[in-house]
């Protein structure tokens, strides 16, 4: 989970995730992704990060707790870049299948 900065007032979330850490640097900041792909752009100090709890990892597999809309879109992006790009592999080796067959 990742601590947001900009939090709108007291009663909004002040967590925003989860996130799969990609990569650390030895400086102890952390680059960050969605579960879908969608690699957050800036970097993320330590200070700023805490790991789920069990009982909060069994609960949120693969969806956001309390992700900003911002992060949402772009992961959904993601996403649907993913199943077209599924959908066009499968195609192609349905289009490759009927030549061999003729």
């Amino acid at each position: 989970m990742r601590k947001r900065i900009n939090v709108e007032s007291k009663l909004h979330p002040r967590w925003d995730g989860p996130f799969v850490i990609v990569s650390s640097t030895p400086d102890g900041t952390y680059h960050l992704a969605t579960a879908n792909g969608y690699h957050i752009k800036a970097q993320v100090n330590q200070a700023r990060l805490r790991k789920l709890s069990h009982s909060e990892t069994r609960r949120y597999i693969n969806d956001f707790w309390h992700a900003s809309a911002r992060v949402k879109k772009l992961d959904q992006q993601v996403l649907r870049a993913q199943r077209d790009r599924e959908i066009t592999a499968t195609m192609l080796q349905n289009r490759a299948n009927a030549m061999n067959a003729t």
